[in-house]
């Protein structure tokens, strides 16, 4: 059975179970007040809003829904697909899905439906007998066709403590005049330059458009903490952005070690997060719901980069070799590079893991027998040990080419590299080379002179124009109504944006990472610059 038939058959007895998802966020809890400020959502609120809005349960524990005799994940008939992300109901295919708001849930009076079946109102047992059982108040049958739900005491526990929120949660960092978006930036040490630059170029767009009357009469308001003080871990401050500073959305960069628990952070949260750096994370499915990358996913750049070495090198060299982090290569990322040196005309493609301590990936190189210099392409997947892979690597005689692939620190990449070192050196993840701005587009160009800004760290600049432009977008896709949900379904339909900044992006629900060409740097170790390869990157 279709998905556009499940929720057309469910939708048809909706408005009884519309009745049926109100809650008491304790016990015995009457309305509160319509004057009185919102709260801020408990974690437990949180978890309970994941479960409404995307069916899916925090802990990673499965949910049901079971639409009659078919039973699918809770994702395909989730709440928030009839009711809407603010549980205000709506009308989809003539039939109505009730509201959940207060007045509409806690009638002293019952309730009375168009077919005639009547209940009284709801308590906490009742409301868990209807989500689970499909019965109503009064111990009447729902439809067979109406969704029940199967999922953990914790889950439903969370769900029902939402529920009793939904009136009153217009979704954090929003409110009818502004949308509060958080900025992750590097403010000290190194990078400072840098974070500086970006921060220019969001503070001139964002003040554009506030100019200009805002998205919808909504200012966008900039909320900016210094990244590169994380107390200790390196992820706190986007948990700062999240839980106290309560962002509608993030833009910026986090620590690359830090993927996978950004999108936990998000996830839980339910905030955005839009990347301007290149991620590690493998390609194909989107990390997480919430978070997206404008620059091309790891598994094109390490194509792209294969690509490239092969036709500098013509019909010289032919081996490749894979290096990667023992216990933190994706196989898949690992496969395709395999594929693409096979495809560009390898006659050998290697690989091996290196451990953390100095000098593992030279003596893994060594270990792979002779045969002749090698293109090597090194993956680090967030790992602090790669400065003296790459030194060792550079020092070996046995290098002809060295291909990053993650988005490292130009300048400690070539702090890395071994003194007279005569391997060359490519690298990805940025929009443009530090210290080019000849591939800037008119566009940019044309905002940068208008509004008197820099020229300083034009990869940085680039990048945060086209965060700037892709968040507005997605603003002005999502409507007048907006949330946090509405705006992720916004970004997923781009397709081919113009960001104004060399990225064009085209996100999806499978496919958070940009789909641009790939922007190669060639690192001249003995200049001590970045320049860039002339011609498109991407891997056919």
């Amino acid at each position: 059975m279709s998905k556009k038939k499940l929720r057309t058959l469910a939708l048809s007895c909706l408005a009884g179970w519309a009745l049926a998802l109100f809650t008491f966020a304790a016990r015995g809890q009457t309305p509160r007040p319509a004057a009185e400020a919102p709260r801020r959502l408990t974690p437990q609120e949180r978890r309970g809003k994941a479960i409404y809005q995307q069916g899916v349960s925090a802990g990673g524990g499965a949910i049901v829904a079971l639409a009659g005799a078919v039973e699918v994940p809770a994702s395909t008939l989730s709440c928030a697909g009839c009711h809407g992300a603010q549980g205000q109901g709506k009308t989809e295919a003539g039939i109505t899905a009730g509201s959940l708001t207060w007045d509409s849930l806690l009638n002293p009076e019952g309730h009375r439906h168009p077919n005639g079946r009547r209940h009284k109102a709801f308590d906490e047992a009742s409301l868990r007998r209807a989500i689970t059982s499909g019965v109503d108040a009064s111990g009447n049958v729902l439809a067979p066709i109406m969704p029940r739900y199967r999922m953990s005491e914790t889950d439903l526990v969370d769900l029902i403590s939402y529920l009793g929120r939904i009136g009153t949660d217009s979704g954090q960092g929003l409110t009818s005049e502004s949308v509060l978006v958080g900025a992750l930036l590097p403010l000290s040490g190194r990078s400072a330059g840098a974070g500086r630059a970006a921060r220019e170029v969001l503070d001139a767009y964002f003040s554009t458009v506030n100019r200009g009357g805002g998205i919808y009469r909504r200012r966008v308001e900039l909320r900016v903490l210094d990244g590169e003080q994380g107390r200790g871990d390196p992820c706190s401050r986007v948990r700062q952005l999240a839980d106290e500073e309560q962002v509608f959305a993030i833009l910026g960069d986090y620590d690359a070690g830090c993927g996978q628990k950004v999108a936990r952070l998000m996830g839980e949260a339910g905030i955005p997060y839009l990347d301007l750096s290149a991620g590690t994370g493998p390609a194909g499915p989107a990390p997480g719901r919430y978070l997206f990358h404008l620059l091309p996913d790891v598994q094109s750049r390490a194509r792209a980069l294969v690509t490239h070495a092969a036709r500098e090198r013509g019909s010289g060299r032919a081996r490749l070799v894979i290096l990667y982090p023992e216990g933190a290569a994706e196989p898949s990322l690992v496969a395709a590079v395999e594929e693409q040196g096979r495809k560009e005309g390898y006659a050998e493609t290697l690989k091996a893991g290196y451990g953390r301590e100095r000098a593992a990936a030279a003596r893994s190189l060594k270990a792979l027998g002779g045969g002749g210099a090698a293109d090597v392409l090194l993956l680090t997947a967030g790992g602090d040990e790669w400065p003296a892979v790459v030194r060792d690597l550079t020092s070996a005689k046995s290098v002809a080419a060295l291909l990053l692939a993650d988005p490292l620190d130009p300048r400690e990449v070539l702090d890395a590299v071994a003194p007279g070192a005569a391997v060359a050196i490519y690298m990805t993840g940025y929009a443009a080379a530090p210290g080019d701005l000849s591939r800037a587009p008119e566009e940019y160009r044309e905002f940068s002179k208008k509004h008197g800004l820099g020229f300083s760290h034009p990869a940085q600049r680039l990048a945060a124009y086209a965060a700037a432009k892709t968040f507005t977008e997605g603003l002005r896709i999502a409507g007048r109504d907006l949330s946090q949900e509405q705006f992720v379904g916004a970004l997923e339909s781009l397709r081919d944006f113009d960001t104004g900044a060399a990225l064009r992006v085209s996100f999806g629900p499978e496919r958070h990472a940009g789909s641009g060409p790939v922007h190669i740097l060639k690192v001249d170790a003995k200049r001590k610059v970045l320049t860039s390869v002339p011609g498109p990157g991407g891997a056919d």
